[in-house]
């Protein structure tokens, strides 16, 4: 079987075996062979290894001995003295670049890695020294370094990888979430062509350390199998079948005898034919030996890179590193910390290929130029730098020149020059500049706008999947902007770029379930939203989550989260959310109420002019609220300032004010024109208050029309105190006709929010069948209701109901407790029935001098009961001193409104009035 094999030109290996290294090649002639090694134990961030730093030494030892030269074996490990050794991903990534581009078509190329990998989401990565598993920027990606090795013209690549020793585990041992070895396996076990992988260990495996070996067990038999033991035929080559059959072999059998654990590593990828890894003298011959062709032609000798065509080259991989960041995170935080970070050694470099004309550095170098990093700030030359390597064809240059124009950084702004650069890049494909281009159509930022445009570059962008754009998208869709109205598409677009940690469409996606525009309303998914939103930093979606909280909406209520949430927005200078501070010390929720820090929240927002906070301040400083001394004309000041901001609430207050002349010159006038100002603004109750001033011509005209046109619009949105208004518009058809079912219709709308006198009013259309059938049943739970809620009328009425035994058992005593009450309250009418129920003792003595006080009571406020029944016990000397002068002036004052009973005295008594 094996025969067969050796006899074909070219195979494919996909076996499990311990393979190692070196050699493969077709060319008769020996070219150089280089190597880079790395070896990691103890990490920064994550948990340490064993003997992953002494397994990769012990190769570098026998790489040299099997006739590597040493200048061509880089050797990484985290014990190395020499920092530029330490295997660092910057490090890593740099001078794998080197090697790979100092080899030739005749030359091999060895990468070994030692350490812990991992799979996280769809990729796999290797962990350099300072990697940090939940940052895929501190990690080295897999497939970017099979793309680095197959881009590389070597003969001869060989990637060995020892990386599932144990599993991944952050400090405390909590291993990494999302880690999965078995696809991470699964990613080294698929190499592209012309590269061979050898793993320690298969699919869902570990590789077993030994300490009696002092090495892990997959090593120590691949540098038995170099130095000799691999010879199976004893011609003094060891060729790569006869290593890979060694050292999967002994590997097996030493894990099964010694761990009762199974453990086979492999070998995955394409070689043309089989080769000589290394000789037993340590003289290795990588030619071919049992291939019928071989290649004749002289060895090629490899160009020599110049150190400028170097940094060159590494300065265009620096840039697609920033790019690739800045699209998971566009911004020029990203852009800052990214050049921060590697221009710590490179800045030099970087200027020096800007200067000899490469496009790559002069972005970098404009970039610090632009930002400050590493150099003076200096936008002007960073602009022309930018335009140098936008010339030359660079993306990324073209995208920050355009930038540049666009928001008038250093440069006057220009919205064509702006879209003449997007445009270039976005035309190559940039997500960036596409999205860019299309917001600027999208707003038409000195450019006609153009929604269509906008859609165009927007989908571009989209289709590569860059939040930004999707995020775009949903605003159209949202909009109706160039497409129709669609707020399930754009729920759909924003929900995209928010499970891409966008954070802006975080914060929509939580309005959009918080309304119920485009899904079904969930507040619960609302607050999930809100809060990945605020972890992004968005001000907005952190007062929200706070409100939130404070209202326990969505979540439970919980006063101490709202301050924390609500705090962080204030700190971000977030004007509502440094009202909504106020707001929590005012109210001492989640923290100890206190108006002066209150007052300290509401100036910061006022000082942005927020209109809330500057009415909180005013009825602050206006009522003198806490420790906080009155001060009305500072009060005044701060409430004006919002009315003036058209802040509707305080358009009203400010009405209030003028129609009681606190603080100010009483003016019914002034009062009507502040209040029509918070109500044509939306006030409801200004709506009300101008309404009542129109129905009784108080400051302006008498118009019952208009009252009713206000009435109605705040009824209509729910204003209870203008339902009822609106009712008794109805009742006496004033501004309307009458109408008692619609005078009905509507106290009973305001009763559903239980007003006090629509409770009352609808008792009364049930006592009195207006507009309804007669019902005392229905009419006393409603005066019952108003009344123990101090309502003076319905207590009367509730009087009055036991009284006569309406819908009750008559009970006096009952009667006199209503009574009373709503006399208490200096209601006349009960004032009356009060002295009622003592001339005649009904539920209490009969008492005609207590009587007489309660009738009195009545009388001066005009009662005209109180006025005729005093006026009689004058007449006849009850309770008081007989006095028919005293008794024919109450007369003549009931008289006067009507009274029948006064009007009849007066004539008995005026008829024989002439001894008087």
């Amino acid at each position: 079987m094996l025969s067969g094999l050796w006899k074909a030109k070219s195979f494919c290996l996909s076996w499990m075996v311990p393979l190692i290294f070196v050699g493969l090649g077709m060319a008769e002639e020996k070219g150089d062979r280089y190597a880079l090694l790395i070896g990691i134990n103890d990490y920064t961030h994550i948990s340490d290894l064993e003997y992953c730093s002494t397994d990769i030494q012990g190769l570098h030892k026998q790489l040299l001995n099997s006739g590597f030269a040493d200048q061509r074996v880089f050797l990484m490990h985290d014990s190395a003295t020499d920092r530029k050794m330490l295997p660092t991903k910057p490090l890593i990534e740099r001078t794998l670049r080197v090697i790979l581009n100092l080899a030739d078509k005749d030359d091999t190329v060895l990468v070994a890695f030692a350490g812990h990998g991992l799979h996280l989401g769809e990729e796999s990565f290797f962990c350099p020294l300072d990697a940090h598993p939940t940052e895929k920027d501190s990690l080295l990606s897999i497939e970017w370094i099979y793309e680095q090795m197959e881009n590389c013209q070597a003969g001869q690549k060989l990637l060995i990888v020892d990386a599932c020793r144990n599993r991944v585990e952050m400090p405390g041992r909590r291993s990494v979430i999302g880690n999965n070895p078995r696809s991470l396996m699964g990613t080294l076990q698929r190499p592209p062509q012309g590269i061979l992988t050898l793993t320690s260990c298969d699919v869902g495996e570990f590789a077993t350390e030994a300490s009696d070996l002092s090495h892990g067990v997959f090593t120590h038999f691949l540098l038995r199998g170099l130095e000799g033991q691999a010879d199976a035929n004893g011609d003094g080559e060891i060729r790569i079948l006869e290593l890979f059959s060694y050292v999967n072999q002994n590997t097996k059998e030493y894990v099964a005898k010694e761990f009762l654990e199974f453990q086979q590593p492999t070998l995955r990828g394409t070689i043309n034919g089989d080769f000589v890894v290394a000789t037993v003298s340590g003289t290795a011959k990588p030619v071919t030996l049992t291939t019928g062709s071989s290649s004749t032609s002289s060895k090629i000798t490899s160009p020599t890179m110049t150190p400028s065509e170097l940094a060159s080259d590494e300065s265009k991989e620096e840039v697609k590193r920033i790019r690739e960041a800045y699209l998971r995170a566009p911004g020029d935080t990203t852009f800052t910390e990214k050049l921060e970070e590697m221009g710590k050694f490179r800045f030099p470099e970087w200027k020096q290929v800007a200067e000899s004309g490469g496009a790559a550095g002069q972005t970098l170098y404009a970039g610090c130029l632009e930002l400050g990093i590493h150099t003076n700030k200096d936008l002007s030359a960073a602009r022309e730098w930018y335009e140098k390597a936008a010339e030359q064809g660079e993306i990324f240059a073209q995208f920050r020149l355009a930038r540049m124009y666009h928001g008038g950084s250093g440069v006057d702004k220009d919205g064509y020059a702006a879209k003449k650069w997007y445009l270039r890049a976005a035309s190559n494909g940039d997500a960036l500049s596409q999205s860019n281009l299309a917001w600027l159509y999208q707003r038409g930022e000195d450019i006609p706008q153009d929604y269509q445009e906008a859609m165009r570059w927007f989908r571009r962008s989209a289709d590569q999947n860059f939040p930004n754009a999707q995020s775009g998208l949903g605003t159209m869709y949202a909009n109706g902007w160039g497409v129709i109205k669609d707020d399930a598409e754009a729920a759909r677009w924003h929900r995209m770029a928010a499970e891409q940690d966008f954070a802006y469409s975080q914060e929509r996606m939580g309005w959009i379930y918080y309304e119920g525009t485009g899904v079904r309303k969930d507040t619960s998914t609302a607050a999930y939203w809100f809060e990945k939103a605020g972890n992004g930093g968005q001000l907005a979606a952190q007062d929200m989550l706070g409100y939130m909280y404070r209202e326990g909406i969505g979540v439970s209520q919980n006063y101490s989260k709202a301050f924390e949430w609500c705090k962080k927005s204030a700190d971000g200078g977030y004007a509502q959310g440094q009202f909504n501070m106020g707001l929590l010390y005012a109210r001492g929720n989640g923290v100890s109420q206190n108006y002066r820090e209150a007052l300290n929240w509401y100036r910061k927002a006022a000082d942005q002019n927020n209109s809330y906070a500057m009415y909180n301040m005013g009825i602050i400083y206006r009522d003198g609220l806490g420790d906080v001394s009155s001060d009305l004309s500072e009060g005044i000041r701060w409430i004006q300032k919002a009315a003036e901001l058209n802040y509707n609430l305080a358009q009203n207050e400010i009405g209030v004010m003028y129609y009681r002349g606190t603080g100010v010159p009483q003016s019914y006038a002034k009062a009507a024109e502040w209040y029509r100002k918070g109500a044509e603004n939306g006030n409801l109750y200004a709506m009300d208050n101008l309404g009542v001033l129109l129905n009784y011509g108080t400051g302006v005209t008498e118009d019952d029309y208009e009252a009713v046109r206000w009435f109605r619009k705040a009824a209509e949105l729910g204003h209870a105190n203008s339902q009822n208004n609106l009712a008794w518009m109805y009742h006496n058809g004033w501004g309307v006709e009458k109408n008692p079912e619609q005078a009905v219709y509507w106290y009973k709308k305001a009763v559903e929010q239980d007003h006090l006198k629509a409770l009352n009013n609808l008792g009364w259309c049930y006592t009195n069948g207006f507009g309804t059938e007669q019902s005392y049943d229905k009419a006393f739970p409603l005066y019952l209701k108003a009344g123990n809620q101090g309502d003076a009328n319905s207590q009367n009425r509730v009087g009055l109901m036991y009284q006569n035994g309406w819908s009750v058992k008559q009970d006096y005593a009952q009667a006199v407790k209503w009574y009373r009450l709503a006399a208490d309250q200096n209601y006349a009418t009960a004032q009356n029935n009060l002295g009622v129920m003592y001339r005649n003792g009904w539920g209490v003595s009969q008492n005609d001098s207590e009587a007489a006080k309660w009738y009195r009571k009545a009388a001066d406020q005009g009662n005209e009961y109180g006025q005729s029944n005093l006026a009689y016990l004058y007449e006849n000397g009850l309770g008081v001193n007989r006095d028919l002068q005293e008794a024919l002036r109450l007369y003549r004052k009931a008289a006067d409104q009507g009274n029948d009973v006064a009007i009849k005295r007066i004539q008995e008594l005026t008829g024989r009035s002439e001894n008087l």
